[in-house]
C-alpha cells in the first residue's frame, strides 16, 4: 500500500457515495420525464446470508431512440413475498420516480401465484395502472416447456446420475484433487465440473456437456480404490449407464440454442405437456 496515501473516513465515502447516487437519480428521473411509456421489471431472490431482496428495474426508449433501462431500487424485502407485498413495493418505486399512470405502459413478470394476485391487486388501484399490459416473461414460460421435456423418464434419469456423481466431486476435497491430477495425466483440460440449477435449463446442457468433456478422468478417479470408498463406486456404474444417453443430449436435444421454442416443444409428447398458465 502506498504509504503517503490517506484512507478517508467512513463518513467521506457515504458523503460521496450519497452525492453519486443523488445525481444519477436526477439523470434517471429526466430521462423518464422525457420518455412517452415505461415498462417495469421486477426480481426477488435471496443472498447468500439468507435475506430476501426485490429489485425493480424499468425500461423506456429515449428521445434518441434508444433502449434504456436503469435498476430504479434494490431493496431488503423483509415481509412474505405475497402478491399484495409485491404490489406495494412496485407501487412506491414507480410512486417514488414520479411515473405518471399515461406512462405506466407494461410489467413483465413470471407464472408464480403472487404474481397473478399481484396483478389483481394494482388492477384495483386504475388511476395508477389502468393503463397497464401484464406481459408473461417469455424466458421463464420457456423454462416451464423445458422443465416439462426434463420429467421424461430417459431423460430424468440421466440428469440424476450426473447430478450424483457431480455432487460427489464438489462434497471431497480429496476426489476434486485427483481429478486434476487424472486430467493432468490423460492430456484432458483442466475443467471443473459443473453442478445445474434448477431455474436455468441451459445449466443442465452445460452439466452434462461437462461430463462427457471430463468422462474418463471422472472414470479413473471413481475406479481408484485409494481414492474413492468402496460405497461410491456406483457412481462410476451409473455414469457409465447414463454417459451414452448425455452424449446424445448433448449433441441433439440440449442443444435449444440452435432451435426455436416451436422445435423444442414438438419434440415433447403432447399429453405430458401442462397449459403454462396454471
Amino acid at each position: 500500500m502506498e504509504p503517503d496515501y490517506t484512507v478517508p473516513k467512513r463518513s467521506s465515502i457515504l458523503d460521496a457515495m450519497s452525492l453519486k447516487y443523488s445525481n444519477h437519480r436526477d439523470q434517471i428521473v429526466t430521462l423518464i420525464e422525457n420518455s412517452t411509456a415505461v415498462s417495469f421489471t421486477r426480481h426477488i431472490w435471496t443472498s447468500v446470508r439468507m435475506e430476501a431482496y426485490m429489485a425493480v428495474t424499468c425500461h423506456f426508449i429515449t428521445q434518441e431512440w434508444e433502449l434504456s433501462n436503469f435498476v430504479l431500487e434494490t431493496k431488503v424485502m423483509e415481509v412474505n413475498h405475497t402478491g399484495v407485498n409485491i404490489a406495494e413495493q412496485l407501487g412506491e418505486v414507480a410512486d417514488a420516480f414520479a411515473i405518471p399512470n399515461y406512462k405506466r405502459v407494461a410489467v413483465v413478470h413470471d407464472n408464480a401465484s403472487n404474481m397473478k394476485l399481484c396483478k389483481e391487486t394494482l388492477k384495483k388501484d386504475p388511476e395508477k395502472w389502468g393503463n397497464v399490459q401484464w406481459v408473461y416473461c417469455s424466458g421463464h414460460t420457456l423454462q416451464l416447456c423445458i422443465n416439462t421435456a426434463l420429467k421424461q423418464d430417459r431423460i430424468r434419469r440421466t440428469v440424476s446420475a450426473a447430478r450424483n456423481l457431480v455432487g460427489h466431486f464438489r462434497k471431497s476435497a480429496k476426489a476434486t484433487a485427483a481429478l486434476k491430477d487424472k486430467q493432468k495425466q490423460q492430456n484432458v483440460v483442466a475443467h471443473k465440473l459443473i453442478n445445474d440449477v434448477a431455474t436455468r435449463w441451459n445449466s443442465t446442457c452445460e452439466m452434462l456437456d461437462r461430463l462427457v468433456e471430463q468422462r474418463w478422468p471422472v472414470t479413473a478417479v471413481l475406479s481408484d480404490p485409494s481414492i474413492t470408498k468402496k460405497a461410491d463406486r456406483t457412481l462410476d456404474l451409473e455414469m457409465n449407464y447414463s454417459l451414452s444417453g448425455v452424449q446424445f443430449y448433448c449433441d441433439s436435444h440440449f442443444q435449444f440454442e440452435k432451435k426455436t421454442l416451436r422445435d423444442v416443444v414438438s419434440e415433447v409428447p403432447s399429453t405430458t405437456i401442462e397449459p403454462w398458465h396454471k
